[in-house]
C-alpha cells in the first residue's frame, strides 16, 4: 500500500467519521429543540395557571368587599337590591355623603384595575373568547358610571377606544 493509498483511506474514515459526527450533533440539536418546546409549552400552562388563579383571587376579594355591609348600604341607596349593576345617575351620586362616595369610587377603582388588567392579558393573548366578551359587557356598564363620578379621567386611552368603539356598535 503506497503513501498516497494510504492518506485515500484516511482521507475518506476522516469524512466519514465527520459525517457521522454531524448526524450526531444534529439530532442531539433535535432532542433539544423539542426539550425546549416542550418546556416553553409548559410554562405557558403555567403562566396561563397563574393568570387564572390571580383573576380568581381577585375575584373573591372584590366579591368580599361588595358584601361589606357599609358597600352593600350604599349600593342599596343607590338603586336597590335587585338592580347593582345600574349605572350611577348624576342625581343618586349627589344624594350620597362623602363616606359613600368614597366607597363607591373605591369599588370603581377595583373595577377599572380588573378591566385594564383584562384588557392588558387579552392584548398578551393570555385571555380570549368569553374573557373578552365579558370584559366588554363589563367596561359597557361601568364607564357610565365612571363618567358621573369623575373617575374615567383614569381610564386608560386604549380602554376609552374600546368603549367608544363598543358603545357605536
Amino acid at each position: 500500500m503506497t503513501f498516497l493509498e494510504l492518506s485515500e483511506i484516511l482521507g475518506n474514515l476522516g469524512e466519514f467519521m465527520g459525517s457521522i459526527l454531524i448526524l450526531t450533533t444534529l439530532i442531539y440539536l433535535a432532542i433539544q429543540v423539542k426539550h425546549s418546546k416542550e418546556l416553553l409549552d409548559e410554562n405557558r400552562k403555567i403562566a396561563l395557571g397563574q393568570v387564572h388563579q390571580a383573576r380568581a383571587d381577585y375575584r373573591l376579594q372584590t366579591f368580599s368587599n361588595h358584601m361589606r355591609p357599609e358597600v352593600l348600604a350604599v349600593v342599596e341607596k343607590l338603586s336597590g337590591p335587585e338592580r347593582f349593576q345600574e349605572p350611577l345617575s348624576k342625581d343618586s351620586w349627589s344624594s350620597l355623603s362623602i363616606k359613600e362616595s368614597y366607597l363607591i369610587r373605591q369599588i370603581q377603582r377595583t373595577e377599572l384595575v380588573f378591566l385594564e388588567n383584562n384588557h392588558y392579558q387579552e392584548s398578551l393573548g393570555l385571555l380570549a373568547g368569553g374573557a373578552t366578551s365579558r370584559t366588554d359587557r363589563q367596561l359597557l356598564s361601568l364607564m357610565p358610571s365612571l363618567q358621573v363620578t369623575g373617575e374615567d379621567r383614569g381610564v386608560s386611552s386604549e380602554l376609552k377606544e374600546r368603549y367608544e368603539a363598543l358603545k357605536g356598535n
